[in-house]
Parts: structure tokens; sequence; C-alpha cells
């Protein structure tokens, strides 16, 4: 007796500091996201690498990042306008196909997820796949926010494995998304882009610092978060606890090679 088994691969990617195109197995959609101030047109790029055809369902959703970082798909606001050239295509193998959107809403900011589905053409026995690849769209409202409406809620470092953690609340209602930059680099220009501040709500997001090499020899003590007019500035705090375990564990002979 044969058995079938089918894997859900589900994929949301909203802009958390990415660039480029969003890369999943052998599908692709890009760009990673788009923006506009009030409404917009976009093109969305679908790619199918692989060497079967595929076909490809659209859906728009709202979205809200829930905790954990996890994305929360709610049914599209009614005030929210999101037309497709396109709800269903078929992609063939080694090739790409577009689809357009027109974006407005009744008052901004909004925002939202197109969300593209891939499935095989055809079955195949004992594996299938569908994967599911996101692209948000924002739209911003033509004013800024204020200072007054956002503040660094937590910044803090651990040494020992390069993360930094930073927490943004914003108790407006204008959604905006700055960049993070250090006051020890005097002599660079190195900024870390931040995920969109959502309106009344508190967005957290990590960064491994060891992956740039500017970051690497710095001690992070400070930091600022810049908007458009105004910036931010915050102490950063140093996880001692983590360091300390982690000296601990460094300096801990593993067994067998006690002295």
């Amino acid at each position: 007796m044969k058995d079938r088994f089918y894997i859900r691969v589900m994929m949301t990617v909203i802009s958390l500091a990415l660039a480029g195109c969003i890369s999943l197995a052998a599908q692709t959609i890009s760009p990673v996201s788009s923006v506009f101030v009030g409404g917009g047109k976009g093109d969305l790029v679908l790619t199918n690498n692989s060497l079967d055809p595929m076909i490809v369902t659209m859906e728009v959703v709202n979205f809200q990042v829930g905790d954990g970082k996890k994305i929360v798909r709610s049914k599209l606001d009614p005030h929210t306008h999101i037309k497709l050239s396109k709800s269903g295509l078929r992609i063939a193998p080694q090739d790409k196909a577009h689809v357009f959107f027109d974006a407005s809403a009744d008052t901004y900011p909004a925002w939202c997820m197109i969300y593209a589905t891939f499935r095989q053409e055809k079955r195949h026995p004992g594996f299938n796949m569908v994967m599911q690849l996101g692209h948000p769209v924002y739209m911003y409202q033509k004013e800024s926010i204020k200072q007054g409406d956002v503040a660094i809620q937590t910044a803090t470092y651990n040494p020992a494995t390069h993360k930094l953690m930073v927490a943004i609340e914003n108790n407006g209602d204008k959604l905006a998304r700055p960049f993070l930059s250090f006051p020890q680099l005097r002599d660079s220009q190195y900024k870390l882009r931040f995920l969109p501040v959502f309106p009344h709500t508190t967005t957290s997001a990590d960064f491994d610092l060891s992956m740039v090499d500017v970051m690497r020899n710095v001690v992070v003590d400070q930091l600022l978060v810049e908007f458009d007019h105004f910036k931010l500035s915050s102490p950063v705090k140093i996880d001692e606890a983590v360091v300390e375990k982690s000296t601990v564990s460094s300096t801990t002979p593993a067994p067998g090679q006690e002295r």
C-alpha cells in the first residue's frame, strides 16, 4: 500500500531589514515589499526555477506581527483596496510571470499582504509540495510621525553572541520605519534598517552584529533610532547574565578533558 505525503510550507516575509529577492527552494517573489506614500501601483515578479510547471493562486489579507514575531493574518480590511491583474496563473518550468496591482485605502496608513501560493500542476506519488510566499504592501501617510509618539522601550546587547535586541513603542496613529545607527562608529555611516513601526504597537527586532565587519570589535553601549525628522537616543543594556554564563561554559573543560 502506497501512502501519499504532502508537505505544505508556509513562508511569510515582512521587510525585516531585507533587500533583494525572497527565495524559498525553487520559487521566488520579488521585490521583497512595496512601499508607497498613499496609494500606488506595483509589479510582482513570480519565478519558477523548478523543473515542474506551477499553478499559482493569489490572495490578499491583512496582517499583524504577533508574539514571537509571527505573522497573524486576518480578512482584508474593507477600507483597503487591492486590485490584482491576475488571481491565478500557470508558470512554466524555468520561467517567470508578472502580476500587477493597484493599491489604495480610504485612510492612511494602511498595509496588507499579497500571498502567492505555488502548487505543482501534476501531483507525484509520494511527495508534493505547496509553497506560499508573502509580499507586504505598506501605504504610508503623508505626515511624518511625531517624536512624542515613539519611544525606545528596550535596547539590549549580548557581547558573547553579538546579538542586539531593540523594541520601539509607537503610541501614535502613524506608520514609520526608522534606521538604527551607532555613535561609537564616528567615522562610519553604517546603519541598520529597522522593521516598520506599526501604530499603537510595540515592535521588536533582533540583529546579529557578528555578520557586520565594522561592528565585530565595537562596544555597543549607545544607540540612535533615526526617523525622518528626529532621532531618539538610548543607552544599550549589556546582557551580563548571558555573558557570564558564556564565560563559565567556555572555561569549563568538557567531560574527559578535566585537568
